[in-house]
């Protein structure tokens, strides 16, 4: 079983938010030399060059090239042959926020401290989603349309 597009899509929804770079592509983590909107580090390109993808370091300032490197090293990594069970958001969190074996290592207060953030995020996107679709069926309520 391959990993979930609408797993997929929400991780990478959520990633930048996390990562706090507030939507800037040249938002910089000096310590660990992360660069974009969704942090990208050196060792992440080097990995993703090494597999014969042609991103380069400039590469994650650029927030479409930023997304697929992304998308690639999750479906990489979020195996079920890796993980020995289908991947979940969880696990995609800890593996962006932790490297390939992130979901198999015993957590730390970063990790925690990462899916912390991302419960938080996830939880506040799906409350503005419901609070729109009440809103959309009291209009169409009110149209007559039933919904």
């Amino acid at each position: 079983m391959s990993l979930s597009n609408s797993l997929l899509e929400v991780a990478l929804a959520l990633i930048p938010l996390i990562e706090g770079a507030r939507g800037d592509p040249r938002a910089l983590n000096p310590r660990e030399n992360a660069l974009g909107i969704y942090q990208i580090t050196p060792i992440l390109v080097r990995d993703l060059r090494e597999r014969g993808y042609d991103f380069t370091l400039e590469d994650r300032v650029d927030p479409a090239r930023s997304r697929q490197m992304a998308e690639i090293y999750l479906r990489l990594y979020a195996t079920e042959k890796r993980l020995g069970r289908p991947a979940t958001l969880e696990d995609l969190l800890l593996l962006w926020c932790a490297g390939p074996d992130g979901p198999l290592q015993p957590r730390n207060r970063k990790m925690e401290t990462y899916l912390s953030r991302g419960r938080l995020y996830y939880t506040e996107a799906v409350r503005r989603a419901n609070a729109k679709m009440a809103i959309v069926g009291a209009m169409l309520q009110g149209s007559g349309v039933s919904p």
